[in-house]
């Protein structure tokens, strides 16, 4: 049986009840969720959802009409995509960083990542107060692929590098 995909986007202010509300609306057109990411910023809440379903399915939740209903006040997007990219072969990897905040720790790793052609699956930060004496604290993960363990060595010694030029705590180690 052919499998089709969407991304569903939403954004909008923060209440309880819009995880019921979206998750109605992909029950309502008999599709499954295959992966999601929600969260809480500032006072807005977020979604990022990979569903899968038969291609009628998928065709009956892109064309919802999230206007009217419970979500009208959330921008919603459907995007029709392929299949998730979790079947990438090589070794994942997780990426952590710990410093103290300030601007452009973000855009240094990213960057690096990006000259050294390295595609970033997930990407995670928070900010939190340091025990003790509530310094603001930067934390980051990210999670990649790579395949072979002299490509990981590489990136090992470009990320110490980067770490010492940015008096970051980074830490790398594999999933598996």
């Amino acid at each position: 049986m052919d499998q089709a995909f969407a991304v569903i986007r939403a954004i909008g202010s923060d209440r309880i009840g819009v995880v019921d509300d979206i998750t109605s609306v992909v029950e309502e057109a008999s599709c499954n969720i295959e992966e999601s990411k929600m969260s809480v910023l500032g006072g807005e809440f977020a979604v990022m959802m990979l569903v899968e379903g038969d291609p009628k399915a998928i065709e009956k939740l892109a064309s919802h009409d999230f206007s009217k209903g419970p979500l009208n006040d959330f921008s919603v997007d459907v995007v029709v995509t392929e299949e998730g990219s979790s079947r990438r072969t090589g070794v994942p990897y997780m990426i952590e960083t710990v410093s103290l905040d300030s601007p452009g720790i973000v855009h240094a790793v990213t960057s690096l990542l990006s000259q050294e052609k390295i595609n970033i699956e997930e990407l995670e930060t928070d900010a939190e107060s340091a025990p003790f004496t509530g310094s603001p604290m930067f934390n980051m993960r990210i999670r990649i692929t790579l395949e072979g363990p002299k490509r990981a060595a590489e990136l090992q010694e470009i990320l110490q590098q980067l770490a010492y030029d940015r008096d970051l705590d980074i830490a790398f180690r594999s999933l598996s």
